[in-house]
């Protein structure tokens, strides 16, 4: 996934695809794309991944999105005000979050279901299940 991070407070990701190339973001942050990027909705992963998604509080339908030709440009932003950051996995490698701090992954990164401790959900106040993304691949 070729990106760029771009802004200080109030941050945008920029995803440049050339032809064939492809990766998943959520509808919920799209913002913009050039005419010859395409978005489809899907359910990446599958039906159970689907279900994963929903339980984690996340949209069941993730967005593809490709190049009809190169030089396609796909534009997200968080919800929130604040910093993104992209992670680059290795193959097998796993990185957790809450389910609104996903823009967009690599097509071949997995995107699952993790759930935490009942007692560090109840004492710190965050949900009890997150995402879990496994790569290799970006995820931002």
């Amino acid at each position: 996934m070729n990106y760029e991070i771009i802004g200080s407070n109030m941050q945008y990701l920029k995803v440049k695809l050339n032809k064939g190339e492809k990766f998943y973001g959520d509808s919920g942050n799209f913002v913009s794309k050039s005419d010859n990027a395409v978005m489809e909705p899907k359910l990446a992963g599958g039906i159970v991944s689907a279900l994963e998604r929903h339980w984690t509080g996340a949209t069941v339908m993730l967005t593809e999105f490709s190049a009809k030709e190169d030089n396609a440009t796909v534009t997200l932003s968080g919800i929130y005000p604040g910093k993104i950051y992209a992670v680059k996995l290795g193959p097998g490698e796993e990185f957790i979050a809450e389910h609104y701090a996903f823009l967009a992954a690599d097509q071949d990164v997995k995107i699952s279901m993790a759930a935490v401790n009942l007692g560090a959900a109840f004492f710190g106040k965050e949900g009890l299940l997150f995402q879990k993304f496994t790569g290799p691949g970006v995820v931002a």
